[in-house]
């Protein structure tokens, strides 16, 4: 097995999100190597509280060859998300978001509000999965890129299932491609 190092590589996605919404499953839908997930780790204090180190980390080649490192953070809470500031800026940010609840604004503005403030956050993209599962009491995607829109407009907003390699491709062509959003407002 080679060990995959995400410090290796010019070009970084990160996935962000809530917990269960499928960023590992992003990564190893795509991923061109084994993926390596240390066991996540309590950190002291009050309350005591989860650590980012439960990652997935994996990487994906583009079609034109380069490397591109993906990082999949905990989804337990968002401040985590600060420790990944040893990463370059020039990456970008997917935050992965519910389609199918009823509380899918109320995750979306949550993690959307702690994200624009990271300075590592300078590109996002935003996928939103299981709409084909959503009852007609839940947003759909048009609601959801209004949302989005608040926060910045430049932020695309996809319709992407993290099982699919080929839904997942798109997410990081667009995610890599895209503008920086250095401008994001609340």
């Amino acid at each position: 097995m080679r060990i995959v190092s995400s410090q290796l590589h010019l070009r970084h996605v990160r996935f962000a999100g809530p917990s269960g919404v499928g960023k590992s499953t992003a990564v190893r839908s795509v991923s061109s190597v084994v993926t390596y997930r240390p066991a996540p780790i309590t950190l002291l204090g009050d309350p005591p509280r989860p650590s980012v180190d439960a990652t997935d980390v994996g990487e994906w080649c583009t079609p034109s060859g380069a490397v591109v490192s993906l990082i999949a953070a905990s989804g337990f809470a968002v401040p985590d998300l600060e420790r990944l500031g040893a990463l370059p800026r020039a990456g970008a940010t997917v935050l992965w978001l519910f389609g199918d609840r009823r509380d899918g604004f109320a995750h979306a503005r949550h993690w959307l509000e702690r994200l624009i403030v990271l300075p590592e956050v300078r590109r996002l993209t935003v996928a939103v999965t299981r709409l084909d599962q959503a009852s007609i009491a839940c947003p759909s995607l048009s609601d959801y890129e209004a949302l989005v829109s608040c926060f910045g407009s430049n932020v695309p907003v996809l319709a992407a299932d993290p099982r699919s390699p080929r839904d997942v491709h798109d997410v990081l062509h667009v995610a890599l491609r895209g503008s920086f959003v250095a401008g994001l407002t609340a």
